[in-house]
């Protein structure tokens, strides 16, 4: 770092000597300028220099000696040496790494910058810009330097001290529900609603495989954003017990478990997950009422399954008795026609099933498979 740092000061000196060199050259020109008809002689040899045809203030310069009387022009060419003298004494220091010079450098190229501006706005041009934004960027990176190095011995006094201090007393999150950490953790499930809204929702006509896939798409798409969030938000509410951190907790636990209940129909997980909601939150009232649905549409009832006739289409049987586990749907094409199965457990172990014909029931069977004991 201070081989790379050194190498800084040194361009930055490069940079300086050559304004020197510029503004020597432009009071050479100034006093030549008392010799008749080398007014516009000396004028040209200054801008043909380099960086002098773009250099605010070599122009300024040139532009202010030659309205000036030949006293003046002595006046004035003696100040633009002390200027070349005051940029060359820059440059020795800052290529010997002198602290004072950083700090001459940082007033000195300071002083020109709102002549710089102003000739940037009303004058523009590619160079000039290039020119402002280096000398701006000198002053930061002095600063900055100024700022780091002063910090560095600094931390060197102070750490002993620091390191007794963080053994005395080390720093501790709140335990207790607070405003801050919340509202945080609130913009970014704010953001994760955003990012579902605009979600895909399946087509009125989708197969169960397309929404399935559909879902695991979409959780697939906002996965990394939505575990980084459901850890802190855990982290939170174990460290806090803050009750608004258990309700969504407990609602994030509610919306597996309905897609575990409406579009897988693992009626056991999906009340595994609102149970566990309410371990999180006691009084979720939703959860409770989504364990009575799923109970009551985890195994077919014979009720439910007489209201099933032949004739109806899957979406009717979807809309009255729902949809079986994907692993209990079978179908095979026979003679270009498509037949499938729906199977159903029932309470005492035994299975229910609806025979489609194209879509279209044309059989039902409650005793479709025996329970266990029957069996043997």
């Amino acid at each position: 770092m201070r081989g790379r740092s050194s190498r800084i000061l040194r361009l930055i000196a490069v940079f300086r000597f050559s304004k020197a060199i510029l503004l020597i050259a432009s009071g050479l020109g100034a006093l030549r300028l008392l010799r008749p008809g080398m007014m516009e002689v000396v004028t040209r040899w200054v801008e043909a220099l380099p960086f002098a045809s773009q250099s605010a203030f070599v122009q300024r310069a040139i532009a202010f000696i030659t309205r000036l009387p030949p006293q003046r022009i002595q006046e004035a060419a003696i100040a633009v040496f002390l200027y070349a003298a005051l940029f060359t004494t820059e440059a020795v220091g800052l290529w010997m790494g002198k602290v004072w010079a950083e700090w001459l450098t940082i007033i000195a190229t300071t002083s020109f910058i709102p002549f710089e501006v102003y000739e940037v706005i009303h004058k523009p041009t590619i160079i000039r810009a290039a020119v402002l934004i280096l000398n701006i960027a000198i002053v930061v990176y002095l600063l900055y330097r100024r700022r780091r190095l002063r910090s560095s011995r600094l931390m060197r006094k102070l750490v002993p001290f620091l390191l007794l201090l963080a053994a005395c007393a080390t720093p501790r999150s709140p335990t207790h529900p607070n405003d801050r950490e919340w509202n945080l953790l609130m913009a970014d499930y704010q953001w994760i609603q955003t990012l579902r809204a605009a979600q895909k929702v399946p087509p009125a006509n989708a197969t169960r495989k397309q929404e399935i896939e559909l879902v695991l798409e979409n959780h697939r798409k906002i996965e990394p954003t939505y575990v980084a969030f459901m850890d802190k938000l855990r982290e939170y509410h174990h460290r806090t017990g803050d009750p608004r951190a258990a309700t969504v907790l407990a609602n994030e636990k509610i919306i597996i478990g309905d897609e575990y209940m409406n579009l897988l129909s693992r009626y056991d997980k999906a009340i595994e997950s609102y149970r566990e909601a309410i371990q999180i939150d006691a009084a979720n009232q939703d959860a409770v009422q989504r364990i009575a649905q799923a109970e009551q549409r985890r195994f077919m009832s014979l009720n439910a399954f007489a209201a099933v006739k032949v004739g109806m289409n899957e979406h009717d049987v979807r809309k009255l008795v729902g949809l079986p586990r994907e692993d209990w749907i079978k179908q095979i094409v026979q003679n270009g026609r498509v037949y499938a199965v729906w199977i159903y457990p029932k309470a005492d172990g035994g299975a229910a099933a609806v025979y489609f014909d194209n879509g279209v029931v044309y059989h039902t069977n409650w005793n479709a498979a025996a329970p266990p004991q029957a069996q043997k």
